[in-house]
């Protein structure tokens, strides 16, 4: 992991936002003095990744504050990715947490679900928990000897996590829960080879049972050809027996079809004859029917004449009539104009009455709104001059909750400075009394100018809150007068309204004045009413022309009614000439059809007189076949009987030697799984803590001495030696235990770590530390590609602190940065590349040196 930027807002000190480029550093320094919150830097990295630091949440804000944070954004195998982490403490408690990934068009999602699923992603990507990466990369301060004073059960831990040798207990869970499942399947197999072995034992039995039931088939399939033989000698005769039948039925068939012709063709005969006699008595009746037809066609054309003149008369009457309604409508349309532009024009002259009043009115509010609007200017002059008076107020206000607040925190710092076991508030570290009269002096002084400068913001504060309360004052006042300037505008707003309108009435007036006229003219000279009135004349001289005599209608209608029935008369009359003509013909025709069929008849009847009836052989026949198919199908069910208990037979001789054939493949599937379950008891052993494990610890462990004594050997005067134990004697003096202790020594011998100066503890740790970080980073991949080591130098000489320097330039090649914290101006000197962090009154700021 390598960081690149890192962005805090209202973290510890840091109040404003403040971002940090890690990109083209290697080697670098990040100092400040103490308290300027150097190591506030690494709470907000490892807070962004975990949620975990030398504080808890609501003490990570800043005070005075409700929320904070951090965006922390590194390279991870060549993949940027970015942290995003948030706290509120306002009202309901409320956490952020995003994670993003860099591509080409910008960052994205990564993660979602909630805070948790984004917290295991992050796990997943780093590989590693808090807790390892504060005891491998990161040398916190005050926590330099961490993984010194673990437990070795700890420090074992620690390790194995380091190492992924996790992974390896995950394999031992695999081999051991495949070597459950092989052990069920093997009890599960032994069972099925049982059943298979019984169901085999029966393989001699079923082929004697398949032999005898091959011999009952086949004789009876040579006794159901037989009875088949029988079968068609019978289904043979039956047939041709059906063939006599049908023909001497079709005999019958004819006769009687015959019978019913010849009864038909009488029966025609006689009605046809009927008919015939009294079309004839009708016609002789033919002379009067046709005078009196020629008697309804004259009586036809005069009725024909006087409906056409009753329909010209009729549509005479009724243009009279809408002639007439509209001669009268356009008479009251011209009284009911002329009685409107009237009252219009009255209602107009009326309302210009109003005119003169009006316009003094207007000229009244005009003078009234041009004095308010003289005050409105004042107004807002006022207006602004207060806005700018609070502006000032509020400034004033907020610096001076400022100043109370730094009173107060001096204060405080002043009584934790006479407290018994003192420390630095930001490096933890005890203060001498040399640092607590140096840091009271600065106290004090600081606190004497804050308060110099709090008295003189008072008095400007009380000046300023006199003079807005005589601008208030006058405000008031103005606004009174200001309150009625929106009802004249309303007013002056109707009145000319009602002027503009009356400039319209007036207009209008002069146009009903110009109507008035005009329809008084038309009443005397109307163009259309002089139309229709000469229309009316003419249409009633039209009508008057017209003759029509009523009782002559009224009769020749009657007479009309009387004589209709003559026209059925003359279409029977037509009908009976021709019935009459074609009835001779078909009589003849029916005659010769009826001595035809007589002849045939009678041919027929001498044929059926010669022929014996086959029908009552056709029965015996009939059941003479049924017998014989009965016995076919008693032979069919016998056979197919016999197939199938020899199928059956067959099927379970084949099941039988099936699992004969099973069982053999199970014996040697058993024997399979007795070796792989053998195999994975030795892998479910060799990945256990006492296998793989334990050897991959046991080269580990060399090496991480070899490469601790090697960074040691680079500092100056150095006679410190460590190495590692990984198995001690019982206290019983009964065999060994497994252990994981760190030996130290020197040229005195070894002893106890903490029987050691803090300057050689330090050493011990940086350089253990440092190893255990190159371990993994060569193990890992280079997945954590960066070494933090926070403060400690102040414990070494000048001489020790150049060997340190010396030793991290060694090994910087092995990572992608390494950053170093401290406070002392001679050790950062020392590093071209430098973060440094200093305090300002609005909160810690940072910059970059390269």
């Amino acid at each position: 992991m390598i960081p690149t930027r890192l962005e805090l807002r209202q973290f510890l000190c840091y109040r404003d936002p403040v971002e940090v480029d890690f990109t083209g550093l290697r080697l670098a320094c990040l100092c400040g003095e103490n308290g300027a919150g150097k190591s506030a830097l690494l709470d907000a990295i490892t807070w962004a990744l975990w949620e975990q630091a030398r504080a808890g949440n609501t003490h990570l804000v800043s005070l005075g504050e409700l929320e904070t944070r951090v965006e922390f954004s590194f390279v991870l195998d060549g993949t940027e990715y970015r942290v995003v982490r948030g706290y509120t403490a306002a009202g309901r408690t409320r956490s952020l947490l995003e994670l993003h990934v860099r591509r080409d068009d910008g960052w994205y999602p990564l993660a979602s679900g909630g805070k948790q699923a984004v917290q295991r992603e992050i796990d997943r990507l780093l590989g590693i928990s808090y807790t390892t990466f504060v005891n491998s990369v990161f040398l916190l301060q005050g926590k330099a000897d961490e993984f010194t004073r673990k437990t070795p059960a700890e420090r074992k831990r620690i390790l194995a996590e380091l190492l992924e040798l996790d992974r390896y207990e995950r394999y031992r869970e695999l081999a051991r829960d495949e070597g459950k499942r092989l052990r069920e399947e093997r009890i599960r197999r032994e069972q099925e080879l049982e059943l298979l072995r019984t169901r085999a034992a029966m393989v001699p039995v079923l082929q004697a049972q398949v032999r005898e039931l091959d011999e009952v088939i086949r004789v009876r399939q040579e006794r159901l050809t037989h009875h088949r033989e029988h079968l068609a000698a019978r289904q043979e005769r039956l047939q041709r027996l059906k063939l006599e039948v049908t023909r001497y039925r079709e005999r019958q068939r004819q006769q009687s079809e015959l019978t019913n012709q010849l009864e038909r063709l009488r029966e025609e005969e006689g009605r046809l004859a009927q008919d015939l006699e009294r079309y004839q008595q009708f016609l002789r009746h033919e002379a009067d029917i046709r005078q009196r037809a020629g008697e309804l066609e004259r009586i036809r054309r005069e009725l024909d004449e006087i409906a056409r003149v009753a329909v010209t008369r009729e549509q005479l009457g009724d243009e009279i009539r809408r002639t007439e309604r509209e001669l009268e409508a356009r008479r009251r349309e011209l009284v009911a104009q002329l009685h409107a532009v009237e009252t219009q024009r009255r209602q107009r002259e009326q309302e210009l009455r109003q005119q003169p009043a009006l316009e003094a009115e207007r000229a009244r509010l005009s003078r009234e709104l041009e004095r308010l609007a003289a005050l409105r200017q004042e107004y807002q002059a006022l207006c602004d001059r207060l806005s700018d008076l609070r502006t000032q107020q509020t400034e004033l206000v907020t610096l001076g909750k400022q100043l109370r607040k730094e009173l107060e925190d001096l204060a405080a710092q002043l009584a934790r400075l006479d407290e018994i076991g003192a420390v630095c508030p930001v490096c933890l570290r005890p203060l001498s009394e040399e640092d607590r009269a140096r840091q009271r002096a600065e106290l004090f002084t600081k606190g004497q100018a804050v308060r110099k400068e709090f008295d003189s913001l008072g008095e400007e504060v009380n000046r300023l809150n006199a003079q807005v309360k005589e601008l208030q004052r006058r405000q008031q006042e103005l606004a009174n007068a200001l309150q009625r300037e929106a009802d004249l505008q309303a007013e002056i707003g109707r009145v000319t309204a009602r002027l503009e309108r009356l400039e319209v009435v007036q207009q209008e007036l002069a146009r009903l004045e110009r109507q008035h006229e005009e329809l008084l003219w038309a009443q005397q000279h109307d163009v259309q009413i002089g139309v229709l009135a000469a229309r009316l004349a003419e249409l009633e001289r039209q009508l008057a022309e017209l003759p029509y005599d009523a009782n002559r209608h009224a009769e020749l209608q009657r007479r009309a009614r009387e004589l209709e029935p003559v026209q059925e008369e003359l279409r029977m009359l037509e009908q009976a000439r021709l019935t009459i003509q074609f009835g001779t013909q078909q009589l003849s025709q029916l005659a010769a059809q009826r001595a035809t069929i007589e002849q045939q008849l009678a041919e027929l009847q001498n044929e059926l007189a010669q022929l014996p009836n086959p029908e009552a052989e056709l029965v015996e026949a009939e059941q003479a076949v049924a017998a014989a198919q009965e016995a076919v199908a008693m032979a069919e069910a016998e056979l197919h009987q016999a197939q199938a208990e020899r199928g059956a037979a067959r099927q379970r001789l084949e099941d039988a030697e099936n699992a004969a054939a099973a069982a053999r493949e199970i014996e040697a599937e058993l024997e399979r799984l007795a070796r792989e379950h053998a195999v994975l008891e030795e892998l479910e052993h060799a990945f256990g803590k006492h296998g793989i494990q334990t050897l991959i610890l046991e080269n580990v462990l060399p090496e991480l001495a070899d490469v601790t004594n090697e960074i040691l050997d680079r500092l100056p005067g150095n006679t410190l030696r460590v190495d590692f134990a990984t198995q001690r004697d019982r206290a019983s003096g009964d065999g060994a235990i497994e252990t994981l202790d760190i030996l130290i020594s020197d040229e005195f011998g070894q002893r106890p770590y903490e029987l050691y100066s803090g300057g050689e503890a330090f050493r011990i740790n940086f350089a253990l530390r440092v190893a255990l970080s190159l371990l993994l980073a060569q193990r890992a991949g280079r997945r954590l590609e960066t070494l933090v080591i926070d403060e400690g130098f102040g414990t070494q000489d000048a001489k020790g602190r150049e060997g340190l320097v010396q030793a991290l330039q060694a090994v910087q090649d092995r990572f992608a940065l390494i950053l170093v914290i401290t406070h002392i101006e001679e050790l950062k000197e020392q590093f071209p590349q430098r973060i440094e962090v200093y305090k300002t009154p609005a909160g810690s700021r940072v910059s970059i040196v390269i």
